[in-house]
């Protein structure tokens, strides 16, 4: 992060930007651009903290294929969704749930989109599930689905599995009671 300063970094995760100003493809921008400044701040603080690793990645080269869907408007930029997305959240269980939507909104989003339905986010792509059926779960197969990727049957899914065990399996306790709690409501409320 020494090119960033705390401005810059955050323009590129919540905006979709890179430092010198050109577009980010592929970075999900969109799920940190409502990130509290609490979680802003700890976040930027943890990275400063992290010594740089790997290589500098090029600048992307967008080819016949990805122009196409650009110009259909299938495929957009980090900048371009995030924009898109502003202001937008799942959909409200009440203030009761206001953590489990908050951390739903920036991590479940991603792949079960902005209202949770799942569906296919573009042409070619597998199907993703629509997360309210987590209210078939009971609390003891959801901690287990989250902390170790194993679903309920102890079945290993194409893509949760390995999402679970490296972001999820990070989450406290209180925020996966949280999570589970609202996914809960929302398939109730929202049906």
């Amino acid at each position: 992060m020494k090119i960033y300063d705390d401005a810059a970094f955050r323009r590129t995760l919540q905006k979709g930007y890179r430092y010198d100003g050109n577009e980010l493809w592929d970075m999900p921008s969109f799920l940190f651009s409502e990130l509290s400044e609490t979680d802003l701040v700890a976040l930027t603080t943890y990275l400063r903290g992290v010594p740089p690793t790997g290589k500098s990645h090029p600048r992307p080269i967008l080819l016949e294929g990805a122009l196409k869907e650009i110009k259909q408007g299938i495929y957009r930029s980090s900048a371009a969704e995030a924009k898109l997305r502003a202001g937008t959240f799942p959909p409200d269980a009440g203030p009761q749930h206001r953590l489990g939507r908050y951390i739903a909104r920036a991590t479940c989003a991603e792949c079960h989109g902005m209202d949770l339905r799942g569906g296919t986010p573009y042409p070619g792509a597998p199907p993703r599930p629509d997360i309210r059926m987590v209210a078939a779960y009971d609390k003891a197969d959801f901690v287990k689905l989250m902390k170790t990727g194993k679903a309920a049957g102890n079945r290993e899914l194409q893509l949760m599995s390995g999402v679970a065990r490296g972001r999820y399996s990070q989450f406290t306790p209180r925020e996966v009671d949280a999570l589970y709690e609202y996914l809960k409501a929302v398939s109730v409320t929202n049906p």
